[in-house]
């Protein structure tokens, strides 16, 4: 990755290169090198020995797949972020989409956090809550929201977030 970096950084300084950690999918046969919260400590060992400008992309529904944290379990779901503040210097970006029950299984990249949570207020606020936590050291970072459904549910996160106290630039 060193060699990588350093040819992209040559030539285009400006460049953010950011890594997203992957879980589930499916597809079949893949893994994936950056799943877990122990996968992303250690290499944020890597990128701060070897003074790497690498950053990560944090897509949170997949951490939780990768930890079998399901919106059933508010302490996994608080517990992870909280575990993820240590690193978050690292963290450049924030990875968010809602899932929906379609034909009797939930697909990913559609709902909002409401059916993402399934309802359950208390487990979104909880979630929001440790977001923000996570997050509040002001410190600018790039929201990527993946809405495939409606623009009411896209709408739906950005006003949780909102009223969460996020801000945006």
């Amino acid at each position: 990755y060193k060699v990588f970096e350093n040819v992209i950084k040559n030539k285009y300084a400006k460049t953010k290169i950011h890594i997203e950690n992957r879980c589930g999918s499916i597809y079949c046969g893949g893994q994936f090198l950056i799943s877990t919260v122990p996968q992303m400590k250690e290499l944020c060992q890597y990128i701060e020995s070897d003074n790497l400008k690498l950053h990560i992309a944090l897509d949170i529904p997949q951490l939780y797949t990768s930890h079998h944290v399901t919106p059933k379990k508010c302490d996994g779901i608080t517990v992870l972020l909280h575990e993820l503040k240590e690193i978050r210097q690292y963290i450049d970006g924030v990875h968010l989409w809602g899932k929906r029950i379609s034909k009797g299984r939930r697909i990913a990249h559609c709902g909002n956090f409401d059916t993402y949570f399934n309802y359950d207020m208390k487990l979104k606020k909880a979630f929001l809550d440790s977001l923000r936590r996570l997050f509040d050291d002001n410190q600018i970072r790039n929201l990527v929201l993946e809405v495939n459904s409606q623009n009411e549910d896209l709408f739906s996160i950005i006003e949780d977030l909102n009223k969460a106290g996020f801000t945006y630039i």
